[in-house]
């Protein structure tokens, strides 16, 4: 009989939980309905104005919209009814992702939620905030193996990475940056054309004025790595704030479920104070190397995108605005490890590496140019193991 009871007393909870649930859902739902002041653009894929190939809530939507999709299953969809679903294939294409443009902003955070395949590998990059001049909305496109020249770009990717295979699938999150500080790799001769890569930056205003060089973007990562669980929502949340003129007093910070996960200061982003945050691409970029042996498919899910000028949360009540200041740990100490081992980060900090964070195995670009609605932020094949300290709190 106490086993009979129990059978109800399951269901109803069972019920109750699904009640709850649906709830949540449909509340999650209104956030792009009913979204606050500060808030620059929402898409909670709800919208008719969003079909498949045509996101007409985005600006740009990339060179395979065929890939952007409007998924229907609620198995497949964080809140609401729908969700985008962005498959890459191998030896087809690089996958895809829609572009969306705002008002300049010298502070900014950007939410989305994201779902990995079950069986998903690895990826080459994903989620990018840039810096474009307002006379050139896509001034910071294309711009893989050059260093800002302080007034045409800058961007960073909020992106797992394999860490050379070290991490395991689908990678542990790290920002992807380019800032007029980075540490790019003058013996990129190895594996690269360096006179072809500086030519090419110097056409776009980016000249190789210390030499040559080959810049990838440096990865700025937890020392405790973050790896997303697939076939399960993840609520990613980025934080970035440009710096004043030529001072070292940018900053960015990003969390995971609500809980951050680093915060890293002293970058300078820009020299020229009319450059400004612009740019928001959902980007899914995969290269046929991150798939593994007889691997044909990698699909990631988004839902539920904000770009706002305060913070977000996951849908709970936001994080407080953090303090303006952020200690900086100035010491800096390099290696010239070209065979991809790392060397232990020590102590609680996080890293800042110009290795080329995706850890692929891609060989950098031989020549540059515009590269409309696409990526075009590539990483070394084999990089300079020059690393910079920065204080996470």
């Amino acid at each position: 009989m106490r086993m009979m009871r129990a059978v109800p007393i399951q269901l109803a909870s069972l019920a109750i939980g699904l009640g709850v649930l649906a709830a949540a859902r449909a509340a999650n739902a209104q956030e792009c309905a009913s979204s606050p002041g500060e808030w620059l653009f929402c898409d909670d894929f709800e919208s008719a104005a969003d079909a498949d190939g045509a996101l007409g809530l985005w600006d740009d939507q990339g060179l395979h919209p065929e890939n952007l999709l409007v998924e229907t299953d609620p198995a497949l969809v964080h809140s609401g009814a729908r969700s985008l679903r962005i498959p890459a294939h191998m030896g087809i294409d690089t996958g895809g992702g829609p572009t969306k443009w705002f008002d300049g902003q010298d502070h900014v955070y950007a939410r989305f939620f994201v779902r990995f395949d079950e069986d998903y590998e690895y990826l080459h990059h994903f989620v990018h905030l840039l810096g474009n001049r307002a006379d050139d909305p896509w001034s910071g496109f294309g711009m893989a193996g050059c260093r800002p020249a302080g007034d045409n770009f800058f961007s960073t990717g909020i992106e797992p990475t394999s860490n050379w295979g070290a991490n395991p699938q689908p990678g542990a999150w790290n920002f992807y940056t380019y800032s007029v500080d980075m540490e790019c790799d003058s013996a990129c001769d190895r594996y690269a054309d360096p006179v072809a890569i500086c030519d090419g930056c110097a056409a776009r205003g980016s000249p190789c004025t210390g030499g040559l060089e080959c810049c990838w973007g440096n990865s700025f990562a937890p020392a405790a790595p973050i790896v997303p669980a697939v076939g399960t929502w993840s609520c990613v949340e980025a934080e970035v704030r440009v710096n004043t003129g030529s001072n070292a007093d940018g900053e960015e910070a990003f969390s995971i479920d609500g809980v951050e996960a680093g915060r890293w200061g002293g970058i300078v982003w820009r020299t020229d104070d009319a450059l400004q945050f612009t740019a928001l691409a959902l980007w899914h970029y995969v290269t046929d190397d991150n798939y593994r042996a007889g691997q044909t498919e990698e699909t990631v899910w988004f839902d539920d995108v904000v770009v706002s000028t305060a913070p977000i949360g996951c849908g709970e009540n936001p994080k407080p605005e953090p303090d303006a200041g952020v200690d900086a740990d100035a010491d800096a100490d390099s290696d010239s490890d070209a065979d991809g081992d790392a060397d232990g980060d020590a102590g609680t900090g996080a890293a800042r590496k110009a290795d080329g964070g995706c850890g692929c195995r891609t060989a950098g670009p031989t020549a540059m140019g515009p590269a409309i609605g696409t990526l075009g932020l590539a990483c070394a094949g084999a990089g300079l193991r020059a690393r910079r300290r920065r204080t996470a709190r």
